[in-house]
């Protein structure tokens, strides 16, 4: 239906961020059809980052964010970001123990804690060529534990814990669905490992040109589209793919 709402849903760095002028040109783009679209941004960021992001003054203002990997939805009420409590409680069925996870991947040489707490989700630097190793072992130490939790991995460095039901696919669904917006009128878009959960749930996914190997791999042959352009510049390729009509009159 002409009147139907489109989704966007993008990672944020090395997605929407990476180069000022392509995102210019699609944050142009985006204003032409804004009344038509619902934008949302994906990101590993934590919600503060996900506004300084915003603050910036380079991204569009979204209707939601889904932060932390998947781990926190907060959607645009007037202007005012607040957290999706129903989400919250969704990821959060008992068995998600902090503690009890720090203390199980706490031997995996590999790995080294972040600073920073969240609640439902657990960050760890990676020694760079360690990633399969530390993810293997990760996954063994807390299935051993016990934990409730899974374990995403990206830019070959990073490594995060999440409760068992939460990744930023899972996310992704539910916000579309909040918005009313059905499957086929959404696009995912990004770049690295911890997005590729979203194109398990979307079939029309965007892989940006200069997306990284580790996505790309485990992407292979699903069918979603792989621009040419690089960072918002192949965004705004795979939305004129898989949207023409969206564009058509803004072209």
């Amino acid at each position: 239906m002409e009147d139907e709402m489109t989704g966007i849903i993008s990672d944020i760095d090395g997605t929407m961020l990476g180069d000022a002028a392509s995102l210019k040109e699609l944050n142009a783009y985006l204003q032409k059809v804004r009344d038509r679209i619902r934008l949302v941004y994906a990101s590993g960021r934590s919600f503060p980052e996900c506004i300084s992001a915003l603050d910036g003054g380079m991204l569009l203002p979204p209707d939601a964010f889904i932060a932390y990997t998947g781990a926190g939805i907060y959607f645009n009420v007037k202007g005012t970001y607040e957290k999706d409590t129903v989400w919250e409680k969704t990821i959060n069925t008992g068995g998600w123990d902090q503690k009890n996870i720090r203390k199980a991947l706490s031997g995996i040489k590999e790995m080294t804690p972040q600073p920073e707490i969240w609640d439902y989700k657990v960050s760890y630097y990676v020694t760079p060529g360690g990633l399969e190793t530390a993810y293997l072992a990760a996954k063994s130490a807390l299935a051993k534990a016990g934990a409730g939790a899974r374990v995403i991995t990206s830019h070959e460095i990073y490594l995060d814990v999440l409760p068992e039901k939460c990744d930023k696919g899972l996310a992704a669904e539910y916000t579309a669905e909040k918005f009313g917006i059905k499957k086929e009128n959404a696009a995912v878009a990004g770049d690295s490992g911890n997005d590729v959960d979203m194109f398990s749930r979307f079939k029309k996914g965007i892989i940006v040109g200069n997306a990284r190997e580790e996505m790309t791999a485990m992407l292979k042959d699903t069918g979603h589209y792989r621009a040419k352009e690089h960072f918002a510049s192949g965004v705004l390729e795979g939305l004129k793919y898989y949207f023409p009509r969206l564009f058509k009159d803004k072209l």
